[in-house]
């Protein structure tokens, strides 16, 4: 978007005194966003008031509380330098194959090492599985469920009960890694 149609301006809330961004956009309706430092954005048409903008972030004071109280009890995880990928890549395939050489199932045709900031694991319909390079930070009990998750989607490509039944013969209590997973807050890029 061209600076000609983006303004952007640090402003505080009269009633709650939340500190926000504000970026005025070309777009029809306010959206107020809690990033992952904290921070609040709220992106509004050019044209709307200060004073409805200030009225928006007061309404919705308690959400932004609670996003901010929420994102406090996450684990950041540290940014990833073009300089480390070659040895996380390293350590997360030796991990990938040391969990593959005792599985008899279908194996993937390729084991990716990719840093998304939203997922931790994906498997496409070709049989590549995606791991995130991020996994190397946490425990090892979570990434072989990422692995075991992927690897099951080779089976069922699908969340139905069979693919949490197929998971759950590989590693107990499936859903409970999921909540441990959401600990965890990727850095965006």
């Amino acid at each position: 978007m061209s600076d000609s149609r983006l303004m952007m301006i640090e402003r505080t809330s009269p009633i709650s005194r939340i500190p926000y961004v504000l970026i005025r956009a070309k777009k029809k309706s306010v959206s107020i966003y809690v990033k992952s430092d904290q921070a609040v954005t709220v992106r509004a048409p050019l044209r709307t008031s200060l004073a409805f903008i200030d009225d928006c972030v007061d309404e919705r004071s308690a959400w932004i509380i609670s996003q901010r109280k929420r994102l406090s009890d996450k684990i950041s995880l540290p940014k990833i330098t073009e300089k480390d990928k070659p040895m996380i890549k390293k350590a997360l395939m030796a991990k990938a194959r040391h969990y593959l050489s005792d599985y008899n199932g279908k194996q993937p045709n390729k084991i990716f090492i990719r840093y998304g900031v939203s997922r931790w694991g994906s498997c496409s319909g070709l049989g590549n599985i995606s791991l995130n390079g991020y996994l190397y930070y946490l425990p090892d009990s979570l990434f072989e469920y990422v692995l075991w998750h992927e690897l099951t989607h080779l089976l069922h490509m699908n969340h139905s009960p069979l693919f949490w039944q197929s998971l759950s013969e590989r590693v107990p209590h499936p859903k409970s890694y999921r909540k441990a997973l959401a600990v965890y807050l990727i850095p965006k890029k």
